[in-house]
């Protein structure tokens, strides 16, 4: 969860408020009603930090395509993310289809 946190941000609170296992992931501010997430080390001892490596860094920008629909897979409300019906349907799917 914190690699994807690292790449897509946190969820919003709408989100954060219906998710089942957030004790999880995340830590709740009693004071504020605030929410943390539970950040791991990379693999060189290092905190990752929400959102400190954009998805589109890690995938680079050869084909935007490709971003998008890693982006729509990644969604955190499965109310806004691609469904499986729309992936087949996503353009970088139907680049890859013969002719």
């Amino acid at each position: 969860m914190s690699r994807i946190i690292e790449m897509i941000d946190v969820p919003s609170q709408e989100v954060y408020d219906v998710s089942q296992r957030r004790g999880k992931f995340f830590t709740e501010n009693k004071n504020n009603g605030n929410y943390e997430p539970i950040m791991l080390k990379n693999s060189r001892g290092k905190l990752r930090k929400p959102g400190g490596k954009p998805l589109a860094l890690l995938l680079g920008d050869e084909d935007p395509d490709f971003l998008d629909f890693v982006q729509q897979c990644l969604e955190w409300d499965p109310e806004t993310r691609m469904t499986p019906d729309m992936a087949l349907r996503h353009i970088w799917i139907l680049k890859g289809l013969p002719p």
